[in-house]
């Protein structure tokens, strides 16, 4: 009875012992391995209080409130480099969120234990065929990049939903501990593109 008393306990033992160990996970991805994050996207409102004695203004087709993000962020480009310099280049492929509406928050980046930058560019309507963004890009390339404009359908990012204009909206994030699995990234995206008209006399 003492016998199967002690095999009693020494198997309760053990099983509480197995049960307060630390679970034992997979190894963890390396550096320059693909990595699932989540990315939490929203957009600074107009602020029309007074700034220096001046009304702020606001884009010609911008509302004057934004009551969702998905009523002005249409579609979405997320764009790593491997560096916060200029000169720091792109870091796996460009992600190219076609339907905004249907984005789920969860990404996938490239692993670093360094500092890396994130560019998120909203409202291009230009896939990867037309938004090109080659290896070898570097952040001042991004920075840099030009279009003419000769008319207001030339303008990046100000392309037609019926009578509806979304001007192209952008951000830069600064990963400071690099990108790892299960990271969480929030991005305040602003207006960068307003339409001036001029009446020359």
């Amino acid at each position: 009875m003492k016998i199967v008393m002690r095999k009693l306990i020494f198997t309760i033992l053990s099983v509480v012992v197995l049960l307060c160990c630390n679970r034992v996970e997979g190894p963890a991805p390396s550096v320059g391995e693909e990595v699932s994050a989540t990315l939490d996207v929203d957009v600074v409102q107009m602020d029309l209080s007074m700034i220096d004695g001046d009304v702020a203004t606001k884009g010609v087709y911008d509302p004057a409130t934004i009551a969702s993000t998905e009523d002005v962020i249409k579609n979405l480009w997320v764009i790593q480099f491997d560096g916060t310099d200029e000169n720091s280049a792109l870091l796996g492929d460009p992600t190219y969120v076609a339907d905004f509406s249907q984005f789920s928050g969860n990404i996938n980046f490239v692993s670093t234990d360094s500092p890396c930058s994130i560019f998120l560019i909203a409202n291009t309507f230009e896939n990867g065929s037309v938004f090109t963004i080659p290896q070898g890009y570097t952040i001042s390339d991004l920075r840099t990049r030009l279009r003419s404009v000769s008319s207001q359908n030339d303008i990046m990012g100000l392309e037609s939903d019926g009578e509806t204009y979304h001007p192209i909206f952008n951000c830069e994030i600064e990963a400071s501990d690099g990108v790892h699995e299960g990271d969480h990234f929030t991005a305040q995206l602003r207006r960068n593109i307003a339409k001036v008209n001029i009446t020359l006399i």
